[in-house]
């Protein structure tokens, strides 16, 4: 990437020239430099300078959208290039949420162990938000989960693999427990465990509940654990939005699920990786086996 746009994002991230100039293992002169050639090309001021740092003006702003765009093209690039040269990686980087990491990626990542030993393999499991923004920022180089339905970046790949049904967990014994099916007017009264960090992670089934004309339920717990809010529920008479499919992996015991009507939600799921991944031979294996499985019901 040019070293100038690059400089440019680095100040934009970090704020502060000195953190900056570190960052890039550049003094702070060159640093300086850097970005008064790229003033230069751009005739324009891209950062207000102050005792609290390095605030981006209007066309710096205007410009960071641009940058990142080149940043990620340049990456994808390499990556491009490496994938035709050796389709081989050294590392595969995998995020996933809890349908996969707990029921589709065991066998499949233990097979590609087999048949890829020389990559070395990670698996990290988290909200698909945040996977989400690893993916697009080359931390990781697949994320398995829901297709929650937002606009991709454009150089994101969805390959849909199954359905996942969002239902309901409740504690065993649970009053509710015992009902074949539960509508919102009826789970309206609980109080729900969200799993993830921001109010923003609780949109589906505080869909539910407005798409049947009823104010959504307070909701005083997150958790970034999906095993924690599982064994909250498990311990109390909360409810929680789990994938119906995960029935048969739960990591707690003490738990009952249920569909609900209507369905909180039915979403594609599968894998999201950028294009170039695909040259891969081990993503494309990955791939394969994690969709065998799921045909297999596994």
């Amino acid at each position: 990437m040019d070293k100038l746009l690059l400089t440019f994002l680095e100040i934009f991230r970090t704020g502060s020239l000195t953190t900056a100039a570190a960052r890039l293992n550049i003094t702070q002169p060159s640093l300086t430099k850097r970005l008064q050639q790229l003033e230069d090309i751009y005739s324009a001021a891209l950062f207000e300078r102050g005792v609290s740092g390095a605030k981006p003006t209007q066309a710096g702003l205007a410009l960071v959208t641009y940058a990142e765009r080149i940043e990620s093209e340049t990456h994808q690039s390499h990556e491009a290039v490496t994938a035709v040269r050796d389709r081989r990686m050294e590392v595969l980087r995998i995020g996933a949420g809890p349908l996969f990491h707990l029921r589709h990626l065991c066998g499949p990542l233990l097979n590609i162990r087999k048949a890829f030993p020389d990559t070395r393999v990670e698996l990290v499991t988290g909200l698909y938000r945040d996977s989400m923004k690893d993916l697009e920022s080359f931390q990781l180089d697949i994320v398995f989960g829901a297709h929650e339905a937002r606009e991709l970046a454009d150089q994101l790949h969805f390959v849909p693999m199954t359905e996942v049904e969002q239902g309901v967990a409740l504690r065993k014994g649970h009053p509710l427990s015992n009902a074949e099916m539960l509508d919102a007017p009826t789970l309206a009264g609980l109080e729900w465990i969200i799993y993830g960090k921001r109010t923003e992670d609780a949109v589906l089934p505080n869909g539910f509940f407005m798409r049947a004309g009823i104010p959504v339920p307070s909701c005083r717990f997150l958790t970034s654990s999906f095993t924690a809010g599982l064994q909250t529920v498990a311990r109390s008479d909360a409810a929680m939005m789990v994938p119906i499919e995960l029935a048969p992996a739960l990591p707690v015991t003490g738990l009952t699920l249920h569909k609900t009507s209507p369905s909180i939600a039915l979403m594609p799921a599968g894998g999201f990786l950028r294009r170039a991944t695909l040259e891969f031979e081990i993503v494309a294996a990955l791939l394969q086996e994690v969709q065998v499985g799921i045909n297999n019901g596994l």
